[in-house]
């Protein structure tokens, strides 16, 4: 199996749930007064945002560099 085929396994399922469940259970905390929460369930969404942007920038540069 390849490094690729390997982390594609592990990758969707972190990215489609714990992902989103960690930020909601940030917001939840957030709204039972720990503030903190809110940090949390924030840094989730634009490490989240950031790493899909740098994705899709990598594989449009990619395309263009073998095309």
């Amino acid at each position: 199996m390849g490094t690729q085929d390997g982390l594609k396994s592990e990758r969707a399922p972190h990215a489609l749930k714990a992902l989103p469940l960690g930020a909601l259970r940030g917001l939840g905390e957030a709204v039972r007064g720990d503030v903190s929460g809110l940090g949390r369930a924030f840094a989730i969404v634009v490490g989240l945002a950031w790493t899909t942007w740098g994705y899709v920038v990598g594989s449009v540069r990619l395309k263009l560099v073998r095309s």
